[in-house]
């Protein structure tokens, strides 16, 4: 038995109960706290352009061995695609991806014992090349959309008079090289893929407060943004 999920509502109680549009279906709004999907249901297709994710097992200890207690433990921001709404476009079931998990309409719910997400494709990052993504596969990452993967360069340690800066007053970088860049944006009267503009290998200047930063293992730091944070190509 399946049933379909619906864009989310705030409300008291955890989950509200709404007149399906769609037939011999039941839909759900959800809010607050994870919802656990009843036992007789063995299926969650969402609607639109929303997409259910299986989310990557939390890490409960460090690299060096040490144990994390359960208000410790960072929440991971990637797993795998178990089904999608039939207005996604680029990801499909069993990849792999980085999503924000911060987006607006994003729910928790439980099915089977195992936790899931559901959010819109917009707020997908990109998509790993296997399961249980680490930092060391970032340089892997595939951007989405009309996402761009910047390789930034490191901040300036000290002043041109030889002053050491603290970590609180190095000024963050708002200039990097493109590594990566997505597919496009989907246009949806067209029926096709925005072309994008920037290419890889150039050096643009972004908006400040842009994207999502991440450090692969090896300190490397990168910024995922939209192209439409990018202020100028440098030539």
């Amino acid at each position: 038995m399946a049933f379909s999920s619906s864009s989310s509502l705030l409300s008291k109680s955890n989950v509200v109960k709404k007149r399906s549009p769609l037939r011999g279906k039941t839909c759900i709004a959800m809010a607050g706290k994870p919802f656990e999907v009843p036992k007789k249901y063995t299926k969650v297709q969402p609607m639109g352009g929303r997409v259910l994710i299986k989310i990557a097992e939390t890490e409960r200890e460090t690299k060096g061995g040490v144990l994390l207690t359960e208000g410790s433990q960072q929440k991971p921001t990637s797993g795998d695609v178990e089904a999608i709404g039939d207005d996604v476009h680029g990801v499909k079931p069993g990849q792999t991806v980085l999503y924000n998990k911060f987006g607006i309409g994003a729910d928790d719910m439980i099915l089977n014992n195992e936790e899931f997400t559901m959010l819109r494709e917009l707020d997908l990052i990109g998509t790993f090349p296997r399961s249980n993504a680490s930092v060391d596969d970032i340089p892997n990452l595939e951007p989405l959309g009309d996402r761009l993967i910047l390789t930034l360069k490191d901040a300036e340690m000290q002043t041109k008079g030889g002053i050491l800066l603290t970590s609180g007053s190095q000024e963050k970088p708002v200039q990097g090289t493109v590594s990566k860049v997505g597919p496009g944006a989907w246009d949806e009267e067209k029926k096709a893929l925005k072309p994008m503009n920037v290419k890889v290998g150039q050096e643009v200047v972004y908006f400040k407060y842009a994207g999502d930063q991440m450090q692969d293992g090896e300190g490397k730091k990168y910024v995922v943004l939209h192209e439409s944070d990018v202020l100028a190509v440098l030539d």
